[in-house]
């Protein structure tokens, strides 16, 4: 690999760089792949189109149960931090009055 690199910064005849041709013809060949906005745009849409049909939905009644499953999983954990809350709040203030 550093051989590489040593031939690329040796000199040419014309007494140039020789890696500055082939930063030259990269620019170009840039030019020449570089696809439009709008094009772009319009492939993304295809694509997504594309994924979206692949996509398997849940039925309205995994739906239903999966949010279900959810506000009960919140209500126990909002009854547990407020039973904690309680908890270590009343021995705060035991601790507290026993100074």
């Amino acid at each position: 690999m550093a051989k590489k690199i040593e031939k690329l910064k040796k000199k040419d005849e014309k007494g140039n760089l020789a890696n500055s041709k082939f930063k030259a013809v990269g620019k170009v060949k840039a030019k020449k792949n570089k696809v439009g906005f709008f094009r772009r745009v319009a492939n993304f849409l295809r694509e997504l189109k594309s994924e979206l049909k692949k996509v398997v939905w849940p039925s309205k009644k995994n739906v239903v149960n999966a949010t279900f499953v959810v506000i009960v999983a919140v209500l126990v954990m909002t009854a547990f931090v407020v039973f904690a809350d309680f908890l270590f709040r009343s021995i705060l203030k035991m601790l507290l009055r026993s100074l």
